[in-house]
Parts: structure tokens; sequence; C-alpha cells
């Protein structure tokens, strides 16, 4: 009998079911598949269906069905469309031959389908795994979801074998793979975007320096009338070692927030005052350097901190200490009984510049205490400035220190401060400056196309030699949300000397800073245009610098 053709699809791969339905039991379908319109021409690539017996397979689109029937072979078959493979793309494979204990390696993914077609049994094994036998004629099908070797027992017999992409292991439906297709584009993009959880922890600990701790509080409830003070100890602070933090030095500063809650008559109020220090192994009472508070009453009876301090367990013990205006009668504190009055809730936080802090569980040892003594005079002139012009007169007021030089280093001035930017098109260089009014202190942030470089110019002041750039604090006293602070210790991008250029006026340090991987000069810039295009100009320039050890 002649070959008869089917024509399968020609847009899709198809899944076929063949079946001799013939009752005849010696009766035959020979059944072949070719890629191309040309009939068989001998018995290779033949499978043999003998009644009722069935083949089925996945056939690539534009693939031919050739049949052939005999001996009363009847025919039959369906077939339907399977969407593109996207898991596998496996070639498909149809073979004869005549064993010789052959091993047949099927891919991950295939459906494989096996006949004997000789007169005798043949016997195979399956990842060496049982013995399976096929009788004449007889086939077997699989599928595999591992790479598979189909070992073949003997010599001499003939078999066939063919395999393709298994529908079963591979198919998704077409929304599905859709949203698939969609979720891989998408993390594709964001990881193109964003940088990695290490990069981004790394960033994390180097700037989290120069932060306020989070709040250690303590609460007075009862006032003794007796004593000629209150002191009011609070929980134990320690730099966290998750952070690489220092332990505390000689001379280092510490800045403080301390809030007092209390009742001035029936109603609670929250003074809050900031407070500037040094410590120091030698010098037992110690002057603050820089005190702000916003109420008046607090003013009056704040008199001194007390700080313990473990310099080898980098721990702290604050004591706030106020006068008793129970025990005192003085006009001074005339009627401030019924102004400040218990409970009183008393909450500190502190930075430093080379220190994170938390709340300790540790056992505490002091090894130095300061004193921290205030001038009420001093501090009273500091009194709840709310306007420019208050500010203003305050500048007025202590314009003799806004250009010093301090014992530890620190060139500040407070002043309306101006904040540029400009961009040079020919070198595609934008430099961002923050100055005050009288240019004493000038920070400069130039972005190239390769580096992003820090400037700091100081006017007409006198300096050590030897003095290191460490740090520089930009704060708008208006808005804190728009400050920064870079610590140059730690965002340097090469460890240089960053000593300062003594040989003109104004005095110059440079250096250029740390870009990590994946990430762009946009980590500095953004804090320079956000206060650029937010501040309310009246701000406060601080620049920390060291000896070189």
């Amino acid at each position: 009998m002649a070959w008869k053709k089917v024509i399968l699809s020609t847009t899709s791969d198809q899944m076929v079911f063949v079946q001799n339905t013939s009752a005849i039991k010696n009766s035959i379908i020979r059944l072949a598949f070719t890629d191309t319109d040309m009939a068989p021409t001998g018995p290779t690539g033949v499978f043999v269906l003998s009644g009722p017996n069935t083949w089925n397979g996945r056939i690539k689109k534009g693939s031919y069905m050739w049949y052939e029937e005999q001996l009363g072979g009847i025919f039959t078959y369906t077939s339907y469309d399977i969407n593109t493979v996207h898991n596998y793309n496996i070639t498909p494979v149809h073979k004869d031959i005549v064993t010789n204990n052959d091993v047949i390696d099927v891919p991950e993914g295939a459906y494989f389908v096996i006949q004997n077609k000789s007169d005798d049994s043949v016997f195979f094994s399956v990842n060496g795994d049982g013995t399976f036998v096929l009788t004449k004629n007889q086939m077997l099908s699989f599928s595999f979801t591992r790479d598979t070797q189909v070992r073949i027992k003997g010599t001499g017999k003939d078999i066939s074998y063919y395999y393709s992409e298994a529908p079963s292991i591979t198919q998704l439906s077409a929304n599905v793979q859709n949203t698939i297709d969609n979720i891989k584009a998408a993390v594709e993009l964001l990881k193109g975007n964003v940088v990695t959880r290490r990069e981004l922890q790394e960033v994390n600990k180097k700037t989290y320096y120069d932060r306020y701790s989070a709040d250690v509080s303590t609460i007075l409830s009862v006032i003794d009338p007796t004593l000629p003070a209150l002191s009011v100890e609070l929980p134990l602070l320690e730099t966290d070692e998750d952070f690489d933090s220092e332990p505390l030095r000689e001379k280092e500063i510490l800045d403080f927030i301390i809030s007092v809650k209390y009742f001035n008559g029936t109603n609670e109020v929250e003074a809050v005052t900031n407070i500037s220090a040094r410590i120091s192994k030698n010098d037992l009472v110690l002057p603050i350097i820089d005190m702000d508070t916003y109420d008046p009453i607090l003013s009056m009876i704040l008199e001194e901190i007390k700080l313990e301090w473990n310099e080898d367990q980098g721990t702290l013990l604050p004591t706030i200490i106020f006068g008793n205006w129970m025990n005192t009668n003085t006009s001074k504190y005339k009627n401030i009984k019924d102004m400040f009055k218990a409970p009183i809730t008393v909450s500190l936080r502190v930075k430093s510049e080379l220190a994170v802090w938390k709340a300790s569980n540790k056992v505490f040892t002091p090894k130095n205490t300061n004193r921290l003594i205030h001038s009420n005079n001093k501090f009273n002139k500091r009194t709840h400035f709310a306007t420019e012009t208050s500010y203003s007169n305050l500048f007025t007021d202590i314009s003799r220190t806004l250009y010093s030089k301090h014992k530890d280093i620190v060139f500040d001035i407070k002043s309306n401060l101006r904040a540029t930017k400009t961009t040079d098109a020919g070198s595609n260089t934008d430099t961002y400056t923050i100055a005050d009014a009288n240019d004493k202190i000038t920070v400069r942030l130039i972005k190239t196309p390769t580096a992003v470089n820090l400037e700091v110019l100081l006017k007409d002041i006198t300096a050590d030699d030897g003095l290191v750039l460490s740090s520089v604090t930009v704060e708008d006293l208006v808005d804190p949300y728009i400050s920064f602070n870079l610590n140059l210790d730690l965002l340097e991008k090469i460890k240089t000397p960053r000593v300062i250029n003594k040989t003109n006026n104004p005095y110059v340090f440079g250096t250029s800073l740390y870009i990590p991987k994946e990430m762009t000069s946009e980590i500095y810039t953004r804090l320079f245009e956000r206060f650029i295009t937010s501040s309310n100009s009246l701000g406060l320039i601080k620049i920390v610098t060291r000896k070189e050890d």
C-alpha cells in the first residue's frame, strides 16, 4: 500500500494521538513523521502499531505524518495545538537502531517513546533502575524531569525511539507565561537600577555616623524640698559595635538634645535644649561649648550635666542636675514652684563624630567623670529665638566668636547662608557651593563625569600646622530635615593626608569622595540640591578638624 499523508499544523507544535482501531489481532498500521513533504523510503524511523495499540508524542509545527494500513489495520488519530515552549527547547530525535547494549541520553523535559520492532523481547532500564520488557511491536512512553539514561540490554534487536518536549512538564497557559515574562523583565530592570543589599548596608554604616541616638529617659516623680539640687541619672549609653564605632577619646565632642517634660500648673510642657560639650581625662570641670534652649524656666534651673564615662567600654552615664527651686528663697525662683512641677520626664539623645550610640545593659564602672557647667547669664541670652530678626541680634551679640578656632579644632559660623549650583557644559562639571554671607567658610561639591570632590575654604583664620579635615556639617536652623553631615574619615575615596593647605588665604582642604559600587554621585549631590532648593538661608556650617596622628 502507498503512504498516506496527514498535514499537521504549520503555526504551532501539536500533541498527536494515533491508534490502530482494528479488532483484527495481526492488523498493522505503519506510522512515520517527516519534516519535508516526502514519504518514507524504507523501514527507518517507522513505528508499527498492531491492533489496538497506540502512539502519542509532541510533533513540531510544519511536520508531516505518514501512515499505511496493512492486514486490515484502521488508522485513527487526533491532535491539538501546544503553546510555544519556553522552559525547554528540545530538538526532536527519531532513530532506528540495532541494539548493542546502547545507552540513550534523554534530556530533561523530554517525552520519550520506545518500540520493539524485533520478533524477540527487548529489555531496558531507566537510570539503571529496574528492568522493563517490550514484546514484539510493543511501545512504552515516559516524561523525564531530569537528564536520563535509557540502557538497552543485549544485542542484535531492532528498536525505534523518539523524543521531544513533554507538554505535561513544560506547558504553561498564555496568561501565566505572559505574567512570568513580565516578572522576568521587571527583575532585570530592577537589577540594573538598584544596589545590592551588601552595598546598601555598607553605605548605611558609613552614613549613619554623627546621628543622634534614640532617647534614653527617666522620670522624677517626687521633688524633695530639702535637697539643694536635683540629680536625675539617665540610663547608660554605649557605642554600637555593629557600626564599627570607636570608643570615647580625649577631647571628644559630644552633642546632646535634652528634653524635659514638666507641668506648668495643670498643663504639660516640653522644653528642649541643645548642648555641645567636650570630654577630657584631665579637666574635670568643663565649659559647655554651645547651648540653646527655648524655655526660660528650664534655662533658670538647669545647672550642669555630669558625664561619667568608661573609655575602654565606650560607655557613657549622663546625669542632669537641676537647681532645687523649692529649696531656694531668692527672687530668681519666685513662684517657680507653681510653674515647674513633678512628675518630670527627662530624656536625652547623644551623638559624636565617630560613634553610633545605643542604650546599654552593661555593668558600668566609671573611669572618668566630667562636670559640664554653664553660666546662666550666657544661657539666658539664648532663650527662644523665633524670628530671623531675633537670630540676627543673636549673631551680632556673639560676633566675636563666629570665626574663631576652638581648642577642639572646630571652625563654625552661624549666618544667612548662600547655596548655589553652577554648571560648566564644556567639561560637564556641576559645582555646588554653600557659604556664609562673608565667605568665611565655603563648602564646595564638584561633580565631574568620573569623580565627585569636596573642597572646604577657610578665610581669615589662624590654624596650626598639621590639621586634617575630619567632617563637614551644614545645618538649616529652621528645618533640620535638610541638614547633612559628611564624615570624611569614612567617606573619603582614597586615604590621603587631607592636611590643610596654608599657602594662601583662604586655607583649603580637598578630597575625593567614595562612591559605592553600582551607585552614583547622586548620594552626595542630592544632599546639596535639597539644601539649595529648600533651605531657609539661616544656618550653620561646622568644620571639624583634627591633628594628624
